[in-house]
């Protein structure tokens, strides 16, 4: 299977990072975005420079004098909803990685905690052990007496 490209983000290097997997976030989406993910940056510069080409005299002169104003505002509503979807698809899979990461170190946790269990219960055992063994050797070994009771008798 696979992987499909969902788009690519471009670096401040020129690098072209391409966005795979699967994503169930839709593009009409109207949700709030965070920017603050990885990649986040270059999707916000993304959208300024788009906007900043849209706004440039050269270009609202022409939707202008076409009577168009209305394409021209419907083209930035369009850009910003790209990029709150990618933005959005980079929460996803920020909000994923992190559940993934979560997971694995509460099975580590319990691993650990069940290794300790278990050198507890060892510990245990040979002390339970050892103190038979001392009651043992005690009941085994006459009681001391000292030498100046035995000879007052």
């Amino acid at each position: 299977m696979e992987s499909t490209i969902l788009f690519t983000v471009k670096t401040y290097s020129g690098e072209e990072i391409p966005i795979y997997g699967p994503t169930s976030e839709r593009l009409l989406s109207t949700k709030a975005v965070n920017s603050n993910v990885k990649y986040g940056m270059y999707i916000m510069r993304e959208r300024n420079e788009k906007l900043k080409h849209l706004d440039t005299w050269n270009i609202r002169n022409k939707y202008f004098n076409e009577g168009n104003m209305d394409n021209l505002e419907k083209e930035k509503k369009k850009i910003v909803m790209e990029t709150n979807w990618k933005l959005r698809v980079l929460n996803e899979q920020e909000n994923e990685r992190i559940r993934k990461v979560e997971a694995a170190n509460a099975l580590l946790e319990l691993a650990e905690k069940a290794k300790k269990e278990m050198r507890n219960k060892e510990r245990n055992e040979k002390a339970k052990v050892t103190r038979e063994n001392n009651l043992k050797n005690k009941n085994d070994h006459p009681v001391r007496r000292s030498s100046r009771l035995l000879n007052n008798k």
